[in-house]
This record gives structure tokens, C-alpha cells and sequence, in this order.
């Protein structure tokens, strides 16, 4: 509604577009809400869809990640750039410890449908039945009652009580580094994102990511150099990732850590802060 009234007033604007409504429409479970509600969202997100280019044509506009950017490629004022921000500070500055014989996952995000935590718990089960990978898994996030529930079920009911932690939200910095420095791999299983500023927060503490092929994702995770991608939400496809890590050298871990670490700096609040002045200079 903003963008239509400032087009309507004739003012100078800039839009963010942070998520691609065509991958939110494609995932299977985009909502919680069934019926005429699900229904009525889904034609209102494909109306968008059709007015989005009319819109934004002569807009100066910053659509996050390179999948989304190519979508408005015939903009001239359409601007590559993440919203995601990160401290200096968070960024580390010396090597990820990979020598511990357990491997150790983490997972930050709210428990929702949307983030998807249950593809990483049953990941996890299925690896203790079939390999013998030392795992320990840790899930981080604001509790829905009804999926946090579910969750604690599965744990409950196929004995994972040790092998997968549940945590409380953390609020500080330094709270937050600690859990991801305690932990070796991150990874990411929703079903649809814009860029979550986890990402930026985990490839800058040097952690090896595994997310998916989805939203401003696809251009700054590079599959095998600064971390990993799955292409299939199946316990079997992600399973094999952590195998995959598992199974590389100190020095093939160290490697990739150093890589996650120099993407992170993209992100600082300079980096972005000059790419948002640059595209308001340039055409307003």
C-alpha cells in the first residue's frame, strides 16, 4: 500500500524487496491456514505478482539475492542488495576449532512451520540408525506451542533426549556468539527466506552452513567452498550433506571456515550501508 500511495503523490521512493513471493506460493506449506483464508492469501499473492513489474518499473528498488534481482534484470533502477546487517565485532577474526570428534549442529529460528525444524530432527534420527557419526544437535529459537510441541514429542518418543538440546532465546551478543563457537555446522531448513541474518551471523563465526537453494541464499552459499547446499527437503538429501562434512579433512574444514568467514563481510553495517547510499545517490 505504501508503494501505490507514493507512486500515487509522485514521490522519489525505494522499495526492499526482502523475500521471493514465487518461492512462498511454490512451498507446500507457505501457511498454517486452510480453507478460504489459504485460498484468499494465495490469490492475493498472485494479483501482486502480476502488478509487481507495473510498479516498480521506474522505481528504485533493492531485491535481495541474485535469483530475485533477475526478476527485475529489465529495471534500470533495480540495485542488488541484503538487508542483513551484522557488527564487525561478530565477525571472528582467528580460526574455527574443528578437531573435536563430535560434530556438532546448530539450528537458530523460531519453532514454526516456516522454519521447518522438524527435516533436521528426523535428519539427526536417521544418521544415529545408519552411520556412526558422533552427533549432538542443539535448536535455538522462540517456541510455538504446537510445533515446539511436536518436536519435543519426536525427541521424547525416539529417544534423542541426548543427542538433541533445545535452548532458550539468547539476547545479547555475546550470549549468541558463544552458542554458535560451541558448534561446528549450521544449518537451515525453511521453506522459504528472504536473507536471514542467521546465515550471515553463522558463516561469520566460521561455522560450516548446510541451508537450502532458496531466496537471497542462492548466490552468497556457494555448494562445496564457503559451505553447502541441498536442493530436496528429504531426511536422505540432508543426511548426506552431514555426512559429506563429516567426512573431510581438518584441512578441507579449516578451508571452507576461512571462505564462510570472508563471505560474513559483505554483511558488516558498512558494507551495506555504502551499497543502500550508492543506489540512493545514484538515482535520487
Amino acid at each position: 500500500y505504501g508503494l501505490i500511495i507514493s507512486l500515487f503523490l509522485r514521490k522519489k521512493i525505494f522499495v526492499s524487496i526482502q523475500s521471493d513471493i514465487l518461492e512462498l506460493i511454490k512451498s507446500k506449506n507457505f501457511t498454517s491456514k486452510k480453507g478460504l483464508v489459504k485460498f484468499g492469501l494465495l490469490i492475493w499473492l498472485k494479483l501482486y505478482l502480476i502488478c509487481e513489474n507495473l510498479l516498480v518499473r521506474n522505481v528504485l528498488c533493492f531485491p535481495q539475492g541474485k535469483k530475485l534481482f533477475d526478476r527485475f534484470k529489465n529495471n534500470k533502477k533495480a540495485i542488488l542488495w541484503y538487508s542483513t546487517a551484522i557488527n564487525n565485532n561478530f565477525i571472528r577474526n582467528d580460526d574455527k576449532d574443528f578437531s573435536d570428534n563430535q560434530l556438532r549442529v546448530l539450528n537458530i529460528g523460531r519453532f514454526c512451520n516456516q522454519k521447518n525444524q522438524k527435516l533436521l530432527i528426523q535428519s539427526i534420527n536417521h544418521l544415529t540408525n545408519t552411520s556412526e557419526i558422533n552427533l549432538k544437535c542443539s535448536i535455538c529459537g522462540k517456541k510455538d506451542n504446537r510445533i515446539y510441541l511436536e518436536i519435543k514429542d519426536y525427541i521424547n518418543k525416539n529417544s534423542l533426549t541426548n543427542l538433541i538440546k533445545i535452548l532458550n532465546t539468547r539476547k545479547s551478543t555475546n550470549d549468541l556468539i558463544e552458542v554458535y563457537d560451541d558448534n561446528h555446522i549450521f544449518i537451515l531448513t525453511s521453506l522459504w527466506e528472504g536473507t536471514p541474518k542467521v546465515i550471515a551471523e553463522a558463516l561469520a563465526r566460521g561455522l560450516i552452513v548446510i541451508c537450502p537453494d532458496l531466496g537471497g541464499l542462492k548466490d552468497i552459499v556457494i555448494d562445496s567452498y564457503n559451505g553447502f547446499v541441498f536442493t530436496e527437503y528429504s531426511i536422505e538429501c540432508l543426511s548426506e550433506k552431514i555426512k559429506q562434512i563429516y567426512a573431510l579433512s581438518l584441512r578441507e574444514k579449516n578451508l571452507i571456515s576461512k571462505k564462510a568467514i570472508e563471505t560474513s563481510k559483505l554483511f558488516s553495517y558498512e558494507s551495506q550501508k555504502n551499497i543502500l547510499l550508492n543506489g540512493i545517490n545514484k538515482y535520487i
